[in-house]
């Protein structure tokens, strides 16, 4: 997900349209997954480990309205997590 482009437009390699919008749905399926996971908070913690905050905070930026679901419900479930929601505001 890290290195799908945000805006659906923007990667850094000359991909066709076509290879664009694959990149973009394996990161709306990585989104998803994640969305599934973060209700746990084992998993919480692991996602919080692995450097998510930043990410989500870029994908929330992002143009494609089909990954800003997922995003806000992961930063729905996470926000439940005392040591997310000081993340989320520093």
């Amino acid at each position: 997900m890290e290195n799908a482009p945000v805006s659906g437009h923007g990667s850094t390699t000359h991909a066709s349209p076509a290879e664009n919008a694959k990149n973009i749905e394996v990161a709306r399926a990585g989104a998803l997954a994640l969305w599934s996971l973060s209700r746990s908070n084992r998993n919480k913690h692991a996602m919080q480990r692995a450097g998510v905050i930043p990410l989500l905070a870029k994908l929330l930026k992002s143009s494609n309205e089909t990954m800003l679901i997922p995003v806000g419900g992961i930063i729905e479930e996470c926000a439940t997590d005392v040591k997310f929601q000081i993340n989320f505001l520093f």
